[in-house]
């Protein structure tokens, strides 16, 4: 009995030594995810609307530029931040990438179609070009749906880092059995 004991010790003192033993990850938080990605959408958002309502509309209006650029880097990296968070840097460089491409396309087409970066039509008519704020509208609402896309798809992402998809697992531990003194070793295979 007592060989058996020893047998089974050494056994999983070998298999812990080879790392046949899973080791706990750190789990990751949804709602820090979600919190992460509406933070760092909405705090740019705010701090970009605030210079942008404090810019001068006149020859200086370098603080609406500004304004302007931080509200955008908001929108187009803000909510990765969660797929970040959660390991996901694909996911993240990804959603990054098509808003800021919406972006950049629906702004520089507007500008186009208006002929001023300010999307104000030329001439005594000093109204607003019904084409390029159409385009602009539509830029922002396609990267605004997108941003919500990636905020909501967070719980995803971290219940993927937290339970990691596996192909197989394949487990090899010792056996002990009391009632006929056995000892070996049982592999277990799971998909």
């Amino acid at each position: 009995m007592m060989y058996g004991a020893f047998i089974a010790g050494v056994l999983v003192t070998v298999i812990i030594a080879a790392g046949g033993t899973a080791v706990a990850q750190d789990t990751k938080s949804v709602r820090t995810a979600r919190w992460s990605s509406v933070a760092a959408t909405v705090i740019p958002g705010l701090i970009g609307a605030a210079l942008i309502a404090s810019g001068d509309r006149g020859e200086d209006n370098s603080r609406m530029f500004a304004g302007g650029i931080v509200s955008f880097g908001g929108v187009v990296f803000g909510p990765g931040a969660g797929h970040r968070y959660a390991d996901k840097e694909s996911r993240f460089n990804r959603g990054a990438l098509v808003r800021g491409l919406v972006g950049v396309v629906g702004y520089t087409s507007a500008v186009a179609l208006s002929g001023s970066m300010d999307l104000r039509t030329q001439g005594e008519d000093t109204g607003y070009d019904d084409g390029a704020v159409f385009v602009a509208a539509v830029a922002g609402g396609v990267m605004l749906g997108h941003a919500i896309y990636d905020i909501v798809g967070v719980e995803k992402s971290v219940a993927e880092y937290n339970d990691p998809p596996t192909r197989m697992r394949v487990t090899l531990s010792p056996y002990y059995t009391l009632k006929n003194g056995g000892v070996g070793l049982q592999l277990s295979v799971l998909f």
